[in-house]
């Protein structure tokens, strides 16, 4: 995710039980990150909301 300048490394991640295909990231103080991606891991969709 380094290409949109988005850094990670801080941020707990958090699978939905409910789909496969979404992983959101959360941090104190900072919006949360969602994306979805494909079988394969690549990313198709990211969604970044204020918390």
């Amino acid at each position: 995710m380094r290409k949109l300048n988005l850094d990670l490394a801080d941020y707990n991640v958090f699978k939905l039980v409910s789909r496969f295909d979404t992983l959101t990231f959360t941090k104190e103080g900072s919006p949360d990150v969602t994306a979805l991606f494909t079988s394969k891991g690549t990313i198709y969709s990211i969604k970044i909301a204020p918390r």
